[in-house]
């Protein structure tokens, strides 16, 4: 067909599958290469948002856990448990329905019994997780649940054994739209 006349090579039909025009090979090449590149780009955005979400977690879980062990240590106090007064410096556990909550109380105490932050008002907070029999005491358990407003809320706990005097359930909570919102706030940068 190299030799032959142009019109004449135009005149051989081709076969039905392939294209009528070819695309050239760097056409190709770019398209592959894009298509790949978004799509790592995705799975690492995706990869990378997953971890970041994991950390402000673990933050945030630090900073109510210096809440819950503070509680402790005031339950600890030689008073008697019930008598005793339970302060923390910060005052959002002090606004009603802030997202910021405290309460400690028996596991299996009735509303009445519980000592609750003045942020609290109404129900009571909900365990982190399900209730494990197993936890040991002083284990510390974190999950998300619902406050009475319906605002999705962190929270933490722990167990703390005051040996005759029995065990006592300290729980904190804070709103945890501020994770959503820092993890939201990554993922526009990303």
């Amino acid at each position: 067909i190299s030799g032959c006349n142009p019109d004449l090579a135009s005149m051989i039909p081709s076969p039905s599958w392939l294209p009528m025009r070819r695309r050239s090979i760097a056409v190709r090449l770019a398209t592959s290469a894009l298509l790949a590149s978004s799509a790592i780009l995705l799975i690492a955005a995706w990869i990378l948002t997953t971890l970041y979400r994991e950390n402000t977690e673990r933050a945030f879980d630090s900073r109510l856990l210096v809440y819950a062990n503070n509680l402790a240590t005031d339950l600890v106090s030689p008073n008697d448990p019930e008598s005793r007064s339970f302060t923390l410096s910060d005052p959002r556990f002090d606004l009603p329905l802030s997202g910021w909550y405290w309460q400690i109380g028996r596991p299996d105490a009735k509303p009445r019994d519980l000592r609750t932050s003045r942020s609290l008002v109404g129900v009571p907070l909900k365990a982190a997780g399900t209730p494990d029999t197993k936890a040991g005491i002083g284990q510390i358990r974190q999950g998300y649940g619902r406050a009475q407003d319906e605002r999705r809320l962190r929270i933490i706990e722990r167990d703390v054994d005051l040996g005759e005097e029995g065990r006592y359930t300290v729980r904190v909570a804070g709103p945890a739209d501020e994770i959503e919102n820092d993890v939201d706030r990554f993922r526009f940068s990303l």
